[in-house]
């Protein structure tokens, strides 16, 4: 999961979503078309979570993916096929990359305790899931990624959303060139 939020930029309810049948493995690509999030309940009394369409067309979407990331999804791919035949007919097959033991969607509440444990046990600054998100961002607009791919890959309806979102790092872009103006430009 956060190989998919870091390496992709995925949310948390695209990650929990994303299915095996959503991977072209033979050209590196993924289709986003899916999440898990809250859904009202069927009995009328309250929410719970469950798999859902994304809420914009720009958020469906198909990307790239770097090839360690496709090998972890294919190695996934095999515990998922280890857990079918222990679970057996028991086993709710949604295709899920990211399940249950059973097959059933995970929860995003249960994604979030089980990352902040993991940034814990490694010793991590305190982060939300979604910071990995703006952290991929981050780094393709620090190594000169165009604005348009960024806001393509991230699935935002438009240009200005991703500019609205990341303007303190594009303002600091910025910052280089003002010093140098500043210091040697009235020659």
């Amino acid at each position: 999961e956060v190989l998919l939020a870091l390496f992709l930029g995925l949310r948390r309810g695209e990650v929990l979503g994303l299915r095996f049948g959503d991977c072209y493995f033979e050209s590196n690509r993924i289709h986003i078309c899916q999440q898990v999030t809250t859904v009202k309940s069927d009995y009328g009394n309250g929410s719970t979570y469950g798999i859902k369409k994304l809420k914009t067309k720009s958020s469906n979407r198909i990307i790239t993916v770097p090839e360690f990331v496709m090998e972890s999804i294919r190695v996934r791919q095999l515990e998922i096929d280890s857990q079918k035949s222990f679970y057996g007919q028991k086993y709710e097959d949604n295709d899920l990359i990211s399940c249950n033991a059973n097959g059933s969607p995970r929860s995003p509440e249960a994604l979030y305790r089980q990352f902040k444990r993991l940034i814990k046990r490694l010793g991590l600054p305190e982060i939300r899931f979604h910071d990995l998100r703006h952290t991929y961002a981050s780094l393709l607009i620090e190594n000169d990624t165009e604005l348009k791919v960024i806001s393509d890959m991230l699935g935002h309806s438009t240009i200005s959303t991703t500019a609205n979102i990341y303007v303190d790092i594009l303002s600091k872009r910025d910052k280089p060139a003002q010093i140098m103006q500043e210091k040697f430009g009235n020659f």
